[in-house]
């Protein structure tokens, strides 16, 4: 489902579907797909009692404390991973970093519906920040008028060739 929602996101116009799921075309898909599936289920805190009512099972219900402190773990992890691959400016770099910190922190110290409708809202914010981490790059290539290859920075460092 990740992948999916990746693809969407990611996807150039109309293309035969065997060249969209390359992943060798496509290395990004595969990064921000393990990043969201590792770590979507920080949508799922606020609402742990409404999932509750319907008898919907969520990992925060069946994972309450490690499904937070997982996230303290691979929030800054993921966002490192991204960063070094990607290369933004070094303040960029420190945004993105400080922001999945507020994130993960956020996590683990506040707890209440109203409190995690909040935090998702900055890994909201995170996930759009990381998925286009490497236009950035990309951007201040064109501006000094060097190649750039079609998905960015981070295509570049993880294409087989």
């Amino acid at each position: 489902m990740a992948l999916g929602a990746v693809l969407v996101a990611e996807c150039p116009g109309p293309a035969p579907l065997a060249e969209i799921l390359d992943w060798k075309n496509y290395p990004e898909l595969i990064v921000f797909s393990l990043v969201i599936a590792t770590t979507v289920h920080a949508q799922d805190f606020q609402d742990v009692e409404g999932d509750r009512a319907i008898g919907r099972n969520t990992v925060p219900m069946m994972f309450p404390v490690s499904s937070r402190f997982l996230l303290l773990f691979l929030l800054p992890l993921w966002t490192t991973f991204i960063a070094v691959l990607s290369s933004p400016p070094i303040w960029l770099g420190a945004m993105y970093y400080g922001l999945s910190l507020v994130v993960a922190v956020r996590c683990i110290l506040y707890r209440s519906p109203k409190d995690d409708a909040w935090t998702n809202l900055f890994y909201s914010m995170l996930a759009l920040a990381l998925s286009n981490v490497s236009y950035v790059g990309r951007l201040s290539d064109i501006r000094e008028n060097k190649a750039v290859p079609d998905s960015g920075r981070l295509y570049a460092r993880l294409s087989v060739h």
